[in-house]
This record gives C-alpha cells, structure tokens and sequence, in this order.
C-alpha cells in the first residue's frame, strides 16, 4: 500500500471533527424551537437510552478493528479474513444488544414509537465499518461518509 500522508488525514480528521462540533451548535436551536421543550426531553431520555445499548453493542470493537486492520494491512488475506472475522462478532453483539433493547421498550417504555424510529441508530452502529478505514488510514473517506450521514 502507498504510504499516507499523515498531514493530509490529520486535515481530513480536523475537518470532521469541527463539522461535528458546529452541525448541533446549528441544529439544535430549531429542533428546540419546533420540538418543544416536553418533547426536546422525551428525546433526548429515548437517545441516551439508546445509546447505553450502542456502547453494549459496539463492545470495544472500533479500537479492536482499527489496531488489527492497521497491523494486518499490508497482508491481504490476513486483512480479509480479520476484517470478516471483526465485522461477524461485531455484528453479533449489536443484535443481542439490539434484543436487549426491544426487551426494555416492553417492559419499561410506554412511548414505544420514538424508540422504533431510534432503533435505526443501532442499526447504524451494526454497519459502522470506519475502524476499517481508520486501520488502513483512509481517513477522507471517513470524513466524506461521516460529514454525509451527519
């Protein structure tokens, strides 16, 4: 692989990083404003909820992944078959988070709706695959697919 220029991804990682301080900073003030201070809170409890389970799901993988990739990309197939490898066991532990998840919107949740719809989130951490690029130092394509989904 071509070596990387570590100027070049620090910018790229700035980059994101800054886009990922000011896009709430933007955001918020009309989500407060449309949603009302009731529902701003409802949301806000819903996400951290849903968050406690991402972190489950998530279990340490993006650092696993991205030290792994990095040690195993200059060799193809130990690159595969650690990145398949990563990416089945990552998998696997958000679906049981994810059922862990649908068990406390039954039994402890009566706003069952606003949990469905932030179920997506879990979903999006089940196809996170940035540790990858972050392992093979990929990081404009970091920046460009996080600034995107952001």
């Amino acid at each position: 692989m071509a070596q990387k220029s570590i100027a070049k991804n620090y910018i790229y990682n700035l980059t994101y990083q800054i886009i990922a301080l000011i896009t709430p900073i933007l955001t918020m003030p009309y989500v407060s404003r449309v949603l009302g201070v009731d529902h701003v809170g409802e949301y806000s409890f819903a996400f951290s909820c849903v968050l406690i389970f991402a972190i489950i799901g998530n279990f340490g993988f993006s650092t696993y992944g991205q030290l792994t990739i990095a040690y195993f990309k200059e060799d193809k197939a130990l690159l595969s078959s650690n990145f398949t490898g990563i990416l089945i066991a990552h998998f696997v532990t958000v679906l049981i988070s994810a059922g862990m998840y649908f068990i406390y919107i039954l039994l402890f949740d009566s706003n069952n709706l606003l949990y469905y719809v932030l179920f997506i989130h879990l979903i999006a951490i089940a196809i996170d695959i940035s540790w990858f690029y972050q392992g093979i130092e990929e990081f404009k394509t970091i920046a460009i697919i996080n600034t995107v989904t952001k």
